[in-house]
């Protein structure tokens, strides 16, 4: 059975990727199958691949898993600012179901699941 554990915070900045990451090296230490989601990000970096968010490629460095970025981070806007604010200028409804459908595809053989909150 996998556990996910949620990591939230009250802000940009307060450590969520920092404490996400750590359980994720921290359980693969420990012999775990780990991986982290990222399942909404605004703020990007570009990348040969395309626009990114620095905080899912910290969760996919500490647990490479294997798993396709857009599963790892299926919402991903580009302003760095509230992303509800973000999704909302960009036209785009966030999908619960989607970000249902791609949890369940990175807990597949997975003993954890990291999920940093936006």
């Amino acid at each position: 059975m996998t556990r996910t554990l949620f990591v939230t915070g009250t802000d940009t900045g307060v450590g969520k990727t920092r404490v996400a990451c750590g359980l994720l090296r921290a359980f693969a230490a420990h012999g775990a199958r780990v991986a982290g989601m990222k399942p909404v990000a605004a703020g990007t970096i570009d990348t040969p691949e395309g626009p990114r968010n620095a905080d899912a490629l910290a969760l996919i460095a500490a647990a490479p898993a294997g798993m396709p970025y857009a599963t790892v981070n299926p919402f991903v806007f580009s302003p760095a600012i509230a992303p509800h604010l973000a999704a909302a200028e960009a036209g785009v409804q966030i999908d619960i179901g989607r970000i249902l459908r791609c949890h369940a595809e990175i807990a597949t053989g997975r003993d954890v699941v990291v999920v940093e909150g936006a």
